[in-house]
């Protein structure tokens, strides 16, 4: 998402972590999906289709991820600060729900839907397909 992301949030008061800090760009997804679960971390995603990947929902389901996307392209960087700074009151209440989750915000702040374990993998555990 970039530094002024991370500005924009820490200036709202959140407490953030950035990916960069943490991993090298190729690290695998699903690697950074666990540690981020494992450590209590909320993502903050731009990745429209990370619910459709089968890999990144059971990395999600599996490390109980509460992950927040941004559903809106062609953002600039200043529209998605503008977007996470209006959703972020609604983030911290959504991040206090049992995960695993991904909700998804929308250009204007508005969170859209949640989907939750039952919609993103199916009684077997295996990732349920596109809807």
């Amino acid at each position: 998402m970039g530094k002024t992301v991370a500005l924009a949030l820490q200036w709202a008061g959140a407490q953030i972590v950035i990916h960069d800090a943490e991993f090298t760009q190729d690290t695998g997804d699903p690697v950074w999906l666990t540690r981020a679960g494992r450590e209590g971390w909320a993502i903050v995603s731009k990745d429209k289709a990370i619910r459709y990947n089968p890999l990144e929902k059971r990395a999600i389901v599996e490390a109980n991820v509460r992950c927040f996307v941004l559903v809106a392209g062609n953002m600039t960087r200043f529209d998605m600060a503008r977007a996470l700074m209006i959703a972020l009151p609604r983030m911290d209440r959504a991040a206090r729900k049992k995960p695993p989750f991904i909700v998804r915000i929308n250009s204007a702040g508005k969170i859209t839907k949640t989907l939750y374990e039952d919609d993103l993998v199916d009684r077997r555990g295996a990732p349920r397909k596109r809807r």
